[in-house]
């Protein structure tokens, strides 16, 4: 399920958001982006539940959130180069949040692969 959310994220980033000049290119990119998004930041916890034995969820819920912590600390700065390097234009900043979005996708596919092979309905 995580897989089909980034990959959604990532198409409606690449897709929508950086071709849009209208408002209802906006509206709609906003709308699509929040409802998958959302899933996406409340299913990462249970999955690492699911995943985990249960007494390794705390170290890995942990594990989790110092990442999350590190992406956020990186994130705003290279934002702000992207930024100045783009005269205040969202272009760039925009392909980085895609192919970021592409980037975790492919991850969580090489994950799923080494859990349990490429077998598309296995239960992990």
């Amino acid at each position: 399920m995580a897989v089909v959310i980034v990959g959604a994220s990532a198409v409606l980033i690449l897709g929508l958001w950086i071709p849009a000049e209208s408002n209802a290119a906006i509206i709609a990119f906003s709308a699509g982006y929040g409802l998958v998004s959302g899933a996406f930041i409340a299913l990462t916890p249970a999955m690492v539940a699911q995943l985990s034995d249960i007494r390794e969820i705390g170290v890995r819920q942990g594990a989790l959130s110092f990442n999350n912590g590190f992406a956020s600390l990186t994130g705003n700065p290279i934002g702000g180069a992207l930024l100045r390097h783009d005269n205040g234009g969202f272009t760039w900043l925009q392909v980085f949040c895609g192919l970021s979005m592409f980037c975790a996708g492919i991850f969580l596919i090489s994950c799923r692969a080494v859990q349990t092979g490429l077998k598309l309905g296995a239960k992990v």
